[in-house]
C-alpha cells in the first residue's frame, strides 16, 4: 500500500488525511528507532507534513518538541510532500510502570480482563465472556494463564505466523471483501462445522477458504462466519448465499449432530457437498494436515480474524478410551473450536503428501 497525503472541503470544513506507513517504517530504519522513539518521531514527521500541507507556495515547516522526558527532542521538517527528521535519543525505552522482569531476561506485565474492567474498560461483559468460554479458555485467553503447550495442538506463536494484512495490495492484491464478488472469479473451498447441543452459546463456524493455484501453493482463509442462534434451515441458508458470492468449487461438512440435516438441504443446491463423519482416524488426519501447512508456511489468514487463531488455540490432544484424538471443550459451552474445525474440514480435501515440492516430517506435541 502506497503513502498518501490528500485533502478536500466538506461544508466550508477543509479536510487533510495521510496514510504514511512506509515513510515511518523508513524513519526508523535509518535512525535504528526504539518502537517509542519510531512512534515519536513518526508523529512529528506527520504533523509536519500535514501543517505543510496547508501552506501555500510550498513553504518550510519546521516542528521542535523539546521535553524534559529521556527521548530528548524531537525535530521534523517539512517542505511539500518531502519531510524529514530525528529524535535525540533512538534508543529510549520505557519499562511497563507495574512489570517486573522474568526469568527469560524479559519485562512484562501481565493485565487480565478483569484488571482492564476495574480500570474502566466497559465495552465487554465478564459473564458472558465466562459463558462462551469453557473455565481453561476464559483463562488462557482472557486471564493469561496459559496450558502447558504438551496440551494444545496448535503452537500460538506458529498461528500468529500465519496471519498477513490482507487488505496490502503487496500481499493478496485479488482480495477485495467489500466488492459482491471478493475473490473475483477465483475457486473457493468452504468449511462448515455445525453447533453443538451444549445450550450455552454453542456456534456453527463457516470458513472460505482460497486453495493453491498451483502444487504446493498457499491455502489462504479469507471469511470466517460464526452462525449463531440459528435453525439448521438458516444455517444451511448461510452457506447457499456463500455459494452466490464466491465461484465455490467444494464444500466440507462435519454430518455430526444437525450437521446432517444442513448437508441434506445444501445438496440441493450444491449437490457435490461432501459431508464428513468425525472420527479418531479423521480428526488426526485434519489436525496433521493443518499442522504442515502451517510449518511449511502455507497458511494464510488475515491479521483482523484473530478469532479464528484464538479459535485453533482450543484443540487439544486427549485420550479416549486408549485412543488418541483432537477435541474443542464444546460440551463446556466454547464456541471458539468451530472455526478452527471448520477450517481443517476444508483443507483436508488436500491429501496429506500432495503439499507438492518440500518433504516434511510432522511432530506431534
Amino acid at each position: 500500500m502506497k503513502d498518501i497525503l490528500t485533502k478536500g472541503t466538506a461544508e466550508g470544513v477543509r479536510i487533510y488525511a495521510l496514510c504514511t506507513t512506509n515513510l515511518v517504517q523508513e524513519a526508523a530504519t535509518r535512525h535504528h528507532t526504539s518502537h517509542l522513539a519510531s512512534a515519536a518521531l513518526g508523529r512529528a514527521m506527520n504533523g509536519a507534513l500535514l501543517l505543510a500541507a496547508t501552506m501555500k507556495d510550498n513553504e518550510r515547516i519546521a516542528l521542535r518538541l523539546k521535553g524534559d522526558g529521556p527521548i530528548g527532542e524531537v525535530v521534523a521538517d517539512a517542505e511539500g510532500t518531502h519531510v524529514r527528521g530525528y529524535v535525540g535519543d533512538p534508543d529510549v525505552f520505557l519499562p511497563l510502570k507495574n512489570g517486573k522482569l522474568g526469568g527469560d531476561g524479559i519485562w512484562r506485565q501481565i493485565v487480565t480482563i478483569e484488571d482492564a474492567v476495574k480500570l474502566g474498560f466497559n465495552l465487554v461483559k465478564i459473564e458472558t465472556i465466562k459463558m462462551e468460554n469453557s473455565p481453561e479458555e476464559y483463562d488462557n485467553l482472557y486471564r493469561c494463564r496459559f496450558v502447558t503447550a504438551g496440551e494444545r495442538a496448535f503452537n500460538y506463536n506458529a498461528m500468529i505466523g500465519c496471519c498477513v494484512d490482507g487488505f496490502n495490495d503487496d500481499v493478496w492484491p485479488d482480495w477485495n471483501p467489500f466488492a459482491p464478488r471478493p475473490i473475483g472469479d477465483r475457486g473457493v473451498w468452504v468449511g462448515y462445522d455445525p453447533n453443538g447441543g451444549s445450550g450455552n452459546g454453542d456456534s456453527a463456524g463457516l470458513v472460505v477458504i482460497v486453495p493453491p493455484a498451483v502444487p504446493g501453493g498457499k491455502f489462504r482463509i479469507i471469511e470466517r462466519i460464526q452462525l449463531r442462534g440459528m435453525e439448521f434451515e438458516e444455517q444451511a441458508k448461510a452457506i447457499e448465499a456463500l455459494t452466490e458470492r464466491y465461484n465455490v468449487q467444494h464444500i466440507a461438512i462435519d454430518a455430526t449432530g444437525i450437521g446432517d440435516a444442513v448437508w441434506q438441504l445444501v445438496i440441493k443446491f450444491f449437490p457435490l457437498a461432501v459431508k464428513y463423519q468425525y472420527s479418531a482416524p479423521l480428526k488426526r488426519a485434519m489436525v496433521l494436515k493443518a499442522l504442515m501447512l502451517i510449518r511449511a508456511g502455507r497458511l494464510e489468514v488475515d491479521a483482523g480474524m484473530l478469532d479464528l487463531v484464538q479459535s485453533f488455540m482450543t484443540v487439544r490432544k486427549v485420550q479416549k478410551g486408549g485412543v488418541m484424538t483432537y477435541v474443542s471443550d464444546r460440551k463446556r459451552g466454547s464456541n471458539h473450536g468451530d472455526l478452527a474445525w471448520a477450517t481443517m474440514l476444508a483443507t483436508v480435501n488436500e491429501p496429506l503428501g500432495q503439499e507438492g515440492g518440500n518433504t516434511m516430517t510432522v511432530m506431534e506435541y
